[in-house]
């Protein structure tokens, strides 16, 4: 009898494995802006963990580059100079800090206005993180004026989620495991 219930319990831990997705956001959680110059491997300046917040500015004007801001889908970046200074990597990564985001599926750039550089930026992503380098020629990328707003847009992945159905079988089926042990050691 007892091996039945072990496989009984087996088999609902199992089912219980199902999850759904929430949506996910970025309102709220951690992430940390680097500023990436002269090359992707130095940090030239950094925003340290910060929450995101809608309305809200997470990185303040400083050292050139002006406010960015980054909301659901969204980031903006302003710089304050005529553009961006040669090195193989002039930009920033934005790292999720606690890994509670849930993964990053694209980044594209939407617009640039004011006095725009002659190259666009190129930009990269992993699970984890997104990349703006505005030096991917390694030369100055500067423009005719002082001034630019970059807009990007992003995508997160659904964060999965346990359904409270697979939940309340995965209790069933620890409770089963338990009372098989204790049937087995009596």
């Amino acid at each position: 009898m007892s091996r039945s219930v072990n496989q009984l319990a087996g088999a609902l831990c199992l089912l219980s494995l199902g999850v759904s997705s929430a949506e996910a956001s970025i309102i709220g959680q951690t992430i940390r802006i680097d500023w990436l110059y002269p090359d992707s491997s130095t940090v030239y300046d950094t925003s340290g963990n910060v929450v995101v917040a809608d309305p809200g500015v997470e990185w303040f004007a400083g050292s050139g580059a002006g406010d960015i801001d980054v909301g659901n889908g969204t980031i903006t970046i302003e710089n304050l100079t005529a553009g961006w200074g040669a090195g193989s990597f002039n930009g920033f990564r934005f790292t999720d800090a606690l890994g509670a985001i849930g993964a990053f599926t694209s980044f594209s750039l939407v617009s640039i206005t004011g006095f725009a550089p002659p190259i666009a930026p190129a930009l990269s992503f992993t699970a984890d993180e997104l990349l703006v380098n505005f030096t991917p020629t390694g030369d100055d990328n500067i423009g005719d004026g002082v001034g630019q707003v970059y807009t990007f847009a992003f995508t997160i992945g659904a964060v999965p989620v346990p359904e409270p159905a697979s939940l309340a079988l995965l209790g069933l089926g620890l409770v089963g495991v338990a009372a098989a042990r204790r049937r087995r050691v009596a």
